[in-house]
């Protein structure tokens, strides 16, 4: 069973009403607790909560509530907002409702970030868009090599990031594998070591493959096939090929990758 993560950012409930508390506080264990507290006893269709991570002390905490209002009106709400002011060491609070009926977008926040990064988001339909607008326009031969050649830049540049925190390259490695999974380049991936300087990268779900399926046939990745060419490259020096050897859309069960370093020419 695939476990789906509605990421509480945009929303979409026919004929309801959605309503955003947005709540600015003391980065503080009790501020925290304080207000969990505070609107688990408040009578609030709760639809989703999302905190900012708490990682530094004097940052200001931050809480959206996506609460289902289809049967409050605007003086219930100012309500709760006054009573969501009166908790202890909450600085802001504020309710925004949509005109659109039935949509809640996040407003409150201005960049979201991920392991110190700024973020973007990109859904299945933008990027296959582009995967197959390129396609279409350059056709197959210049398409790989254009998709390969943006997939390497960027592998090096996130493999150039991770060796900046982390000085243990297979810890480097292990960081890639999961934030594969964690921003959804694919359900889950493996990297496992064969042989000196060789490796097989394992994907369940590789996002570029599946938004291929029924477009293309034979061995589909080129993007992220060249991600892992420019970590591995850029993480253990050399040049390393990265050939797909399964793939969901060559009839497969999963997509591999053998990497293997190349060989110096004299």
């Amino acid at each position: 069973m695939i476990r789906v993560m509605n990421l509480p950012l945009s929303l979409f409930l026919p004929h309801r009403r959605i309503t955003i508390i947005g709540i600015e506080m003391k980065n503080l264990p009790e501020a925290r607790k304080t207000i969990l507290r505070r609107l688990s006893e408040l009578d609030l269709d709760i639809m989703s909560l999302m905190t900012n991570a708490a990682l530094e002390k004097d940052s200001v905490y931050t809480v959206s509530v996506f609460i289902d209002s289809t049967d409050k009106d605007d003086a219930t709400l100012n309500e709760v907002v006054q009573q969501l002011r009166q908790v202890k060491h909450v600085i802001s609070v504020r309710a925004v409702s949509s005109d659109i009926p039935g949509v809640a977008v996040e407003q409150f926040h201005d960049e979201y970030h991920a392991f110190n990064m700024r973020i973007l988001i990109f859904t299945e339909r933008t990027l296959g868009g582009m995967l197959k607008g390129l396609y279409n326009t350059f056709g197959d031969k210049a398409t790989p090599a254009f998709l390969f050649l943006i997939g390497t830049q960027t592998g090096r540049e996130a493999a150039r990031y991770y060796a900046s925190i982390f000085s243990d390259k297979q810890t480097c490695l292990k960081i890639h594998e999961l934030q594969a999974h964690a921003f959804g380049y694919c359900r889950w991936a493996r990297i496992i070591m064969t042989a000196p300087d060789e490796y097989e990268i394992r994907f369940e779900g590789l996002t570029e493959c599946e938004i291929l399926r029924g477009f293309k046939t034979g061995h589909t990745s080129h993007w992220v096939r060249g991600v892992a060419c420019g970590v591995f490259s850029e993480l253990f020096g050399g040049e390393w090929d990265a050939i797909e050897i399964k793939c969901i859309n060559a009839g497969d069960d999963s997509c591999v990758f053998k990497m293997r370093k190349k060989k110096a020419t004299p």
